[in-house]
């Protein structure tokens, strides 16, 4: 499976490429709500949806200033940093 990990001020997304979106979707989620306290929404996007929104947030379009640029060097340094980590997936 691979991973990258990105948190900026106002979201944290984790990026997954795995063969059991389905599995590992419901594994994070209730590792997640473990560590939450109270009620915590997620949003799951999966196949060409996950794609999309990824692009709409590099983009800057899902910023809270739209057009934002510095979502794109964050996004970058944690791309960089998952490769550094090995979280890539072999195929």
């Amino acid at each position: 499976m691979g991973c990258i990990v990105l948190g900026t001020c106002n979201r944290v997304m984790a990026i997954l490429d795995t063969d059991d979106a389905v599995a590992t979707t419901s594994t994070i989620l209730a590792t997640l709500n473990d560590c939450t306290d109270g009620a915590a929404a997620w949003d799951v996007f999966l196949g060409n949806s996950a794609v999309a929104h990824l692009f709409r947030v590099a983009a800057g379009l899902e910023s809270m200033v739209v057009g934002e640029r510095e979502i794109a060097g964050q996004l970058r340094r944690a791309l960089a940093a998952a490769q550094e980590a090995g979280m890539r997936r072999s195929r």
